[in-house]
């Protein structure tokens, strides 16, 4: 039987277009599943590729994350008050200090250099308390018995969280409240809470760290006030009279140095009437 030849030609141009119409197909399949399904080569996913980037993180890597975890709280005593001389200082624009491990938010920054020390009688919470004094009069209590400093001639004592009430003027210092570390001399009574009371030590220097006062009242006195960074300096008069709100930070009372008050911390606001009136909130 005779082959013929036409047929044959177009039997293989039938099934050459068969196979580039599955060749199409099979492309348009692919490129489909690429682009809108997460395939790739290996047949895994994209979104599975993460599952198992973030499922395979080491232990390692984990604590690590863990360990930058920060939590943090609020702080501030109430019914704090201050009244008699002094200036007003300012540092630090927007930070935080801490009390006894809390934060309070940030504030207005106010540093204060001034001649003389204000009158201070007011319940407060101070997070490092240090006194240095040398006239052993005072009978100082720790859990109402009283503290042996007799063969001592100058004491630094260190007073840590302590909360309660302190009287402060330019010559004595009172305290009666509770802390929860003492250190004399470099000899240390710790316990979970102990109370500590003494009245009219002679002091000769007193310096706090995280020191919480709802209101300071400054007047009668020469020095310097700033805030702001710097951007609000003035020099204090005595006629001046400032008054700052919710005052957390550092103080030095020093009855011997050049510069008898400093304060460097935050506040809420700061008011002052005289040479110079200027209102901060």
């Amino acid at each position: 039987m005779t082959e013929d030849p036409d047929f044959k030609g177009g039997s293989s141009k039938y099934y050459i277009a068969i196979t580039v119409a599955i060749v199409v197909i099979l492309g348009g399949v692919f490129f489909w599943a690429i682009q809108f399904g997460g395939f790739d080569i290996t047949g895994a996913s994209a979104a599975d590729m993460q599952s198992e980037a973030a499922a395979g993180t080491t232990g390692d890597e984990k604590g690590a994350l863990d360990s930058s975890t920060v939590s943090a709280g609020t702080s501030g005593a109430e019914g704090n008050t201050v009244s008699g001389s002094a200036g007003t200082t300012a540092t630090s624009n927007s930070r935080s200090i801490s009390d006894t491990g809390s934060l309070r938010k940030p504030g207005t920054d106010v540093k204060v250099s001034l001649d003389t020390i204000p009158t201070i009688n007011a319940p407060t919470r101070i997070e490092d308390l240090e006194i240095k004094f040398s006239n052993l009069n005072t009978n100082i209590r720790v859990n109402k018995e009283a503290l042996e400093l007799t063969s001592l001639d100058k004491i630094d004592l260190k007073v840590h969280g302590f909360s309660g009430n302190i009287i402060l003027n330019e010559r004595t210092l009172s305290l009666e409240g509770k802390v929860t570390k003492l250190d004399v001399n470099g000899v240390v009574l710790s316990s979970n809470e102990l109370e500590i009371s003494f009245a009219g030590l002679d002091y000769e220097s007193v310096s706090t760290i995280g020191m919480d006062l709802t209101t300071i009242e400054l007047f009668n006195s020469k020095g310097k006030l700033e805030s702001g960074q710097g951007k609000v300096s003035f020099e204090v008069e005595p006629k001046d009279r400032i008054t700052l709100t919710n005052f957390l930070g550092e103080g030095v009372m020093d009855k011997k140095g050049n510069v008898t008050l400093s304060l460097d911390g935050i506040v809420k606001g700061i008011n002052t009437v005289g040479t110079v009136d200027v209102v901060l909130q």
